[in-house]
């Protein structure tokens, strides 16, 4: 700025008002560049397969066909934050694109945003870890076989192999990117194995330190520890292991809406899903549905009060009696409720968001019919395929089948008073059982569900 106000006197003394505007324009030019810069937001794409993919930032679209760089034509001033979202994957089934270093203040002139896309499944979209696509399912569990799918009952392990000749300690919570199933297990490390859909090889990858929600974008795994207290982030390509958000063994409520994500405390976090753009996480003793960025793990409450009762309405006056499973569909969150034992929906596209009840009356039951009558025991995770939940039932030993628009309840595999394995076909008076069904997840053709007690992975076509 004093080398500006010298030209400028020296311009006036020796050709007065001749150079006076020049003089004045290099002096707003400087004092704009240095208070004002603006930075260029582009976005460097890899992997992509197939047109459709669309980017946003502050109202502008940005389509991107194939792999390179794209730039948004608007800019961004320093000092101001900006967040480019997914707002729409590409249109070839199951392609999938994970975005890095997406939000954040702009401190420097130019923002480097990247895209790193992956292919799901050709058999549908990939949602929050399931492949979304109409199933025509009869109720048969372990049918094409004869026996499970992998793992065998009763028999309690971590050994790798193929079908019945790999071992599980207790599997939970599973999700698929359309050919591989990732399954975390029941154990102080949260062991991390890999199962191969088409030959039903058994592969251990890490230890998670997570066991009780997982979810994929394709690119990385997000796993939830109840215990701990924290939401992990494990990348496929190599199997590195991070806190995203959290802190190990604080376990209390705080939120960090601008992050970083260590800043965020969870109370025995469970369920956990992805929506193309954000994580969410039911925060089941804190009683609360959490928003979290995948990048940052900047967090804050979407839903709940915190208190310990269930009431629809808005959500940010709604609540929910311990949360469990999540999965997200059509814009909205899917619930299973703990205590309360109902299915819960949150509107999240149309703000103020809102909360209603699907199915379930609270009662402690295993009953089917409209979803004002329907009763559940332990309700545990969902799996969607466009139509229809299908929730594993703990205690109901039972697959439940939901419609998604009445809420209409029924059994689709699996019955109330089952206490053992058995392959079989049918619901509540058949003859396929299950003793404690947790994980569920879908290829776009069956089911997976994980029989916790049982050590096995049961197919349901």
């Amino acid at each position: 700025m004093k080398r500006t106000g010298t030209y400028l006197l020296f311009c006036l003394l020796l050709y007065a008002a001749r150079c006076s505007d020049l003089a004045v324009t290099q002096f707003l030019d400087a004092a704009d560049a240095d208070l004002n810069r603006l930075a260029k937001v582009s976005v460097t794409t890899s992997g992509l397969r197939g047109s459709g993919f669309k980017l946003a930032l502050r109202g502008e679209t940005l389509s991107i066909d194939a792999d390179g760089v794209n730039e948004f034509v608007g800019r961004v001033k320093r000092g101001e934050r900006y967040e480019v979202s997914v707002q729409q994957f590409p249109a070839t089934p199951g392609q999938f694109c994970q975005l890095g270093s997406a939000s954040g203040t702009v401190a420097a002139a130019d923002i480097a945003v990247t895209a790193e896309c992956v292919y799901g499944s050709a058999n549908g979209p990939m949602v929050g870890g399931t492949i979304i696509k109409a199933l025509a399912l009869s109720g048969a569990a372990d049918v094409t076989l004869g026996e499970m799918f992998a793992g065998f009952i009763g028999a309690s392990a971590t050994t790798d192999g193929i079908g019945t000749a790999a071992r599980f300690l207790p599997p939970t919570q599973m999700v698929t990117d359309g050919t591989f199933i990732y399954l975390l297990e029941s154990n102080p490390v949260g062991t991390l194995r890999r199962i191969n859909i088409a030959t039903r090889e058994v592969t251990t990858l890490t230890d998670s330190f997570g066991s009780d929600g997982i979810t994929t974008d394709g690119v990385y795994l997000y796993v939830t520890s109840f215990n701990n207290c924290t939401i992990r982030k494990i990348r496929l390509s190599d199997n590195t292991v991070t806190v995203l958000a959290g802190a190990a063994n604080a376990c209390a409520f705080a939120e960090a809406p601008v992050g970083p994500g260590s800043v965020a405390r969870f109370n025995n976090p469970v369920g956990i899903t992805y929506d193309g753009t954000w994580l969410y996480v039911a925060d089941y003793s804190n009683r609360r549905i959490r928003r979290v960025d995948p990048v940052s793990g900047a967090s804050s409450t979407i839903a709940g009060t915190g208190a310990a009762t269930s009431l629809d309405g808005p959500a940010a006056s709604a609540t929910f009696n311990v949360p469990h499973g999540l999965a997200y569909y059509g814009g909205k969150l899917y619930v299973a409720e703990g205590a309360n034992q109902a299915i819960r929906v949150i509107d999240i596209v149309n703000a103020p968001y809102n909360v209603t009840t699907l199915a379930g009356t609270g009662a402690w039951g295993c009953v089917e019919g409209p979803g004002v009558s329907a009763q559940f025991k332990k309700l545990r995770n969902f799996a969607i395929d466009g139509k229809y939940i299908y929730a594993t039932d703990k205690e109901c030993h039972s697959v439940w089948k939901v419609d998604l628009s009445t809420g209409y309840t029924t059994a689709l595999s699996g019955w109330d008073t089952r206490t053992t394995t058995q392959i079989g076909s049918g619901a509540m008076a058949g003859s396929a059982g299950f003793t404690e069904p947790i994980g569920i997840t879908s290829d776009g053709i069956n089911l997976f569900i994980s029989d916790s007690t049982d050590f096995v992975i049961r197919r349901l076509e």
